[in-house]
């Protein structure tokens, strides 16, 4: 009789060395997620700011993300995607680590926040790398698996982040620092080989160089609702890092009217 692991991690087996590594790499850089809950908190209780002012940086942290993102998938497109995700964490290790040894100040957040940038710009390589290095018939699998470990790293880490965040923040940030490098180490060591599965591509998989971005979205209009559903989402998911932890600060309980 098969154990729950079996039952749950057998369905990973037999896919390309490569993209178990991805898994731990996706794992180890969303232990960054330790800061990203705390930091309303690390913004009100250790800086003083109110809900305004913290608001605004987060919005403020958000539009740059998002024209990250778009030149992170560009850079995925036209550039070699192991030696970009090295960059991008070799950056992000550097501004942890280099935060980790500053006092709770602007310029630590400011460091957090660049380390966050460049983890955003990273991502659609770890995607695109899914996609070359997996076949049709294992690619939903291999998605799975990423986001398995995605989900591992964002649960793990707020536990950790929120026993460290009364008097060891610096040591949050260490961790966050050091996790990612051991997975810039194994992708560097154990990914040779990057070179895209070949195999008979769908019509979704055919180049279209010659089309715009635009008229693609116009054709399959359902990547454009995909897209309304996901930034619907992202918002809603965003508050609950941002008023969650202004809720639990308040020193008076709330009363009705």
């Amino acid at each position: 009789m098969k154990t729950i692991f079996e039952k749950m991690f057998g369905q990973y087996r037999g896919m390309r060395r490569e993209l178990y590594i991805l898994f731990w790499g996706k794992a180890a850089t969303n232990m960054g997620a330790m800061i990203w809950p705390m930091l309303t908190l690390i913004l009100s209780n250790k800086l003083g700011m109110n809900a305004q002012e913290i608001a605004k940086i987060t919005i403020a942290m958000g539009v740059v993300q998002f024209p990250a993102n778009l030149l992170g998938g560009k850079l995925a497109d036209c550039c070699n995607k192991k030696k970009l995700i090295i960059i991008c964490d070799l950056v992000t290790v550097i501004c942890y680590l280099t935060a980790a040894v500053l006092p709770v100040s602007m310029a630590q957040i400011l460091l957090f926040f660049t380390a966050g940038i460049f983890q955003t710009m990273e991502n659609p390589s770890y995607d695109a790398l899914v996609a070359d290095l997996s076949t049709s018939e294992n690619r939903e699998k291999a998605y799975s698996l990423m986001y398995l470990g995605l989900n591992l790293g964002i649960i793990l880490s707020p536990t950790i982040g929120g026993i460290l965040f009364e008097n060891h923040l610096g040591l949050a940030y260490a961790i966050d620092g050091l996790t990612t490098l051991s997975s810039t180490i194994l992708i560097l060591l154990f990914i040779k080989d990057i070179t895209p599965v070949k195999e008979k591509q769908t019509i979704y998989e055919e180049a279209k160089e010659t089309q715009s971005i635009w008229k693609i979205l116009r054709e399959q209009k359902v990547i454009l609702f995909f897209l309304l559903c996901w930034s619907v989402y992202q918002f809603s998911y965003t508050q609950f890092n941002f008023l969650i932890p202004l809720n639990m600060e308040e020193k008076e309980p709330c009363t009705l009217a």
